[in-house]
């Protein structure tokens, strides 16, 4: 169950940012993104933690059993948590822009 949770919790980041991303598009451009958008960013989420998981040290940093002497492979799991909250800034950026605009 506690490897579970860090996948959960990625998954629901995804989603959130898909959230705002389809929000934000829907805003600037009209209709229901939402649902589209936050299903596709949970897809890839899960695919790109897939790559991640692929390399040992990678897998041993996201799931909390890493060593202290094992360096490497932390950029990977920065981009797998780092890109969901720049898409959701992004998408909250274009729901205001798109607010504003209106």
């Amino acid at each position: 169950m506690k490897s579970l949770l860090p996948i959960f919790g990625l998954a629901a980041l995804w989603a959130i940012a898909g959230a705002a991303v389809g929000a934000g598009i829907g805003a600037l451009y009209g209709g229901t993104w939402v649902a589209w958008c936050s299903s596709l960013n949970v897809i890839v989420g899960l695919v790109l933690l897939l790559f991640v998981s692929r390399n040992p040290r990678a897998r041993g940093l996201f799931y909390g059993d890493r060593r202290s002497d094992e360096q490497p492979a932390g950029m990977l799991v920065a981009v797998l948590w780092a890109f969901p909250f720049t898409l959701l800034f992004l998408g909250l950026l274009w729901l205001l822009l798109g607010r504003i605009l209106q």
